[in-house]
């Protein structure tokens, strides 16, 4: 049986290298539905993370993973609910202040000292990966299925 995914950690006691693996139900993501966002079944999310010896800015500790999930939407064209796939690979460097450069793969995710939110971290991305405008394919405005450049 899968763990719970944690709700933070603590980097400065996180073992060097740790795999986190779980689902994570939206009772404990309310952003998500906040934000016209229903999760359809629990996300899947696979993260590693990496905390260097010596963290510091120059080598901040790091997450790679990927988050699976269906969601919920209403279209913006019918105003109806629609279905859509979230797969969002992630790439984590956590770092102390927003002002640190990470690698140009790599989004940074700014601590509460060496607290990690973890599920913040997730929600966040499921919210980053839905498309600002929603809609059905079907829904499509009527120059993109014709090809008209008509204004």
């Amino acid at each position: 049986m899968q763990r719970p995914m944690p709700v933070w950690i603590d980097l400065a006691r996180a073992p060097a290298r740790q795999q986190m693996e779980g689902l994570i139900t939206a009772e404990r993501m309310p952003r998500l539905l906040d934000a016209g966002v229903e999760l359809l079944r629990p996300a899947e999310v696979s993260l590693h993370l990496v905390v260097p010896e010596f963290r510091s800015d120059a080598r901040p500790a790091e997450v790679t993973g990927r988050i699976v999930a269906l969601v919920s939407l209403q279209c913006q064209r019918c105003m109806e609910a629609m279905d859509h796939a979230i797969d969002a690979p992630v790439h984590w460097h956590l770092v102390a202040s927003d002002s640190v450069d990470v690698d140009a793969d790599a989004d940074p995710i700014v601590l509460d000292g060496d607290r990690f939110q973890v599920l913040d971290a997730v929600t966040d991305e499921l919210l980053l990966a839905v498309p600002s405008y929603p809609r059905h394919a079907e829904c499509a405005p009527p120059d993109t299925q014709t090809g008209s450049d008509d204004n």
